[in-house]
């Protein structure tokens, strides 16, 4: 197996040689450009100057003011007047990081990796060659990793359908989530037994429904209240006193259902067996359940530790008692249940185990390889601070960790790291990123095949396909047509003549607002610059007045708007959905402010005028109907709202128990 993951790897180089090397030569072009432009721009920006490996008596690299450093027309950095002049040993103790069009190249480099660390320090030249680099290089630069991981995919595809082919079969069994009502196996109602066994599992009664979502109610405030215990400016002892007060009842709630559901777990029919019980309390839920309460009653019986304090734990019980209440984070998971995110992601990595085996492998020997050679050139790194991170191979593979992953958080290299760094950006990342992008393609792979059980899933939630995501010429004449039979004629004019129908004046006009709606909102940001908060005053009054002139046309023809008006409904009734539409609100934040500020001067209003003028970049949304960004957007949340709940479920799970165990 760990010869197939090497040979593995030569097979893709093979397999998309000629692709790759297209994409190479393109992304070698747009290195050799970007890094030409950022040394044009910045090679004489004293902030990009570095005194990281100037000598002992420059004092503290940290305390150097580069602004003071002159550059001369060749590059070299003159820092005497900053107190870190040249000397024999070290004839240039400081140097521009952007001083030849090689050195630029690294960090240019990093920056095509979609990494910024030096953003802070740039020019505004730099600034707009790092926002391209940003917005379009990124993008072209990713070309050979993508590929490279494309190539694996493909490759271990083809071995999977050969062993499918072969008659070796994989068992493709999904776990669902909770039972449906009609599939619930009820307990005996004629014992204490069978009745708590019911009771317990929310199918079963709307009591039963209630008390699950008192539990789940438990689950989520004792998560928070933990969080909040450790914030340090909660010092109000009544508030502690209440955190512990919910505390203690939460917990004595989860032990008395632990202790029914593990009594009443043999009517279910999967432990009714002699061992039964004892299946059940190990299985991975009741054993959450368990290590969420045990500790606390430990810490109470045995560490006589007080159940309610009106102070936040500190001294030396704090992280004994932290510790106990971090553990509670783990009934988090209870809602595994309902989602089975974790479920899902197991059978993932059951179906996809020969990828996970050989990528993982190719990746570990990814991770070991340049953690070693980063070692080596980074060990003796005149920067002291840079050879503290390369010191021993561990610290190594812990940057290099990150570097694989496609974090840069350092940047001044030896030469051979410089190399080393570019080969992980270039290819290696690629490689080592597979196992995750296995396991989202074969977790998205799960949910879809999971979907297709309900074929009618669409029509029934209203699921758009895509045949409705954009309206066809037909459709919009239907619209046309179905408007004459809406509003009197002043309301069908109006509403024609906002939405640029009927005339050439008409599209025109709408044509004119969203241009208005971009120029505003460039205006608005440029009135964020210091010393420009009043510029271009003139404009923003024309454009209120012309928003003002839209929304009232807009408002008039509500009645002729067939989204707002059925046919034979109340026209008031439509002017009044209208108003209260997303679209009518996004109007009504962009102009009103301004009116109450002009109306009210010196209220609240008018001294937060630039906070409130922000609102105005909402009206961007309104582009929407020629470019329909938001629309697909919401299309594809609705529709793939199942991934999107299992996988939301798993990070937010994740992220409140490693944001806690890293706070321990």
């Amino acid at each position: 197996r760990y010869d197939l993951a090497l040979g593995l790897l030569d097979d893709v180089f093979r397999l998309q040689r000629a692709i790759l090397s297209t994409a190479l030569f393109v992304g070698v072009t747009t290195w050799a450009a970007v890094s030409s432009l950022y040394y044009l721009v910045e090679r004489r920006t004293t902030d990009l100057i570095y005194c990281g490996r100037a000598p002992d008596y420059c004092g503290d690299p940290q305390d150097i003011d580069t602004s003071l450093c002159l550059i001369d027309e060749w590059g070299i950095v003159d820092c005497d007047t900053a107190g870190c002049p040249a000397s024999d040993a070290f004839p240039e103790p400081c140097y521009n990081l952007y001083r030849s069009i090689p050195m630029a190249s690294y960090y240019a480099l990093l920056n095509l990796f979609g990494e910024f660390p030096l953003i802070d320090k740039h020019s505004a030249p730099g600034m707009v060659v790092g926002t391209f680099t940003a917005v379009v290089a990124v993008a072209v630069f990713a070309l050979p990793a993508g590929i490279i991981g494309n190539g694996f995919e493909e490759i271990l595809g083809k071995r999977r359908e050969e062993r499918a082919a072969a008659g070796i079969s994989v068992d493709t069994t999904i776990t669902s989530s909770l039972p449906a009502p009609s599939d619930f196996v009820h307990g005996d109602e004629t014992t204490m037994r069978g009745r708590c066994y019911n009771f317990l599992h929310p199918q079963t009664s709307p009591g039963s429904a209630a008390f699950d979502y008192f539990l789940n109610f438990l689950v989520l405030g004792t998560a928070l209240t933990f969080m909040l215990e450790t914030v340090s400016k909660i010092t109000d002892p009544t508030t502690h006193i209440l955190f512990d007060t919910f505390e203690l009842l939460a917990v004595i709630v989860f032990t008395l259902e632990y202790a029914v559901r593990t009594y009443s777990a043999t009517e279910d029919p999967k432990y009714r067996s002699a061992k039964g019980l004892y299946k059940y309390a190990t299985d991975f839920l009741p054993l959450v359940d368990l290590l969420s309460i045990v500790p606390y009653w430990i810490y109470i019986v045995v560490g006589g530790g007080h159940v309610i304090s009106p102070y936040a734990d500190v001294g030396s019980i704090w992280m004994w008692t932290t510790g106990v209440k971090c553990l509670r984070l783990l009934r988090l998971l209870r809602f595994e249940k309902y989602t089975k995110a974790f479920t899902t992601f197991d059978d993932v990595i059951r179906l996809n185990m020969d990828v996970f085996a050989v990528t993982g492998f190719t990746a570990f020997i990814l991770w070991v390889f340049f953690g070693a050679i980063l070692y080596y050139t980074e060990r003796d790194n005149p920067d002291p601070e840079m050879a503290s991170y390369y010191n021993t191979v561990p610290n190594a593979m812990w940057v290099t960790l990150l570097n694989l992953s496609g974090e840069s958080p350092l940047c001044q290299y030896s030469i051979w790291g410089k190399v080393a760094t570019g080969i992980i950006g270039l290819f290696a990342s690629g490689v080592f990123g597979i196992p995750i992008g296995v396991l989202g393609s074969g977790f998205e792979e799960i949910v879809v095949e999971s979907t297709d059980d309900t074929p009618d899933d669409e029509a029934a939630t209203g699921t758009p396909n895509s045949d409705v995501l954009a309206l066809s010429k037909e459709d919009e004449n239907g619209l046309e047509e179905e408007t004459h039979h809406r509003g009197n004629y002043i309301q069908r004019v109006c509403y024609q003549f906002v939405n640029g129908q009927g005339s050439k004046m008409a599209m025109n006009f709408e044509l004119s607002i969203y241009v208005l709606i971009l120029i505003t909102v460039t205006v608005g940001i440029f009135q964020t610059v210091e010393g420009h908060e009043n510029s271009f005053h003139q404009l923003e009054w024309i454009a209120v007045a012309v928003f003002t002139i839209e929304y009232l046309l807009r408002t008039i023809g509500a009645p002729a708007d067939p989204e707002f008006r059925s046919s034979g409904s109340n026209p008031v009734v439509a002017t009044v959905r209208y108003l209260f539409s997303f679209y009518s609100v996004v109007d009504l934040l962009a102009i009103v402010p301004f009116y109450l500020a002009i109306i009210m001067p010196g209220s609240w209003v008018d001294n937060h005028d630039e906070y409130l003028r922000m609102f105005r970049l909402l009206r961007l949304i309104k582009l929407d109907k020629y470019i329909p960004s938001i629309t697909l957007i919401d299309d594809v949340i609705r529709l793939k709202r199942r991934s999107l709940l299992i996988t939301g479920f798993a990070a937010g799970t994740m992220w409140i128990i490693f944001a806690s165990l890293l706070y321990l």
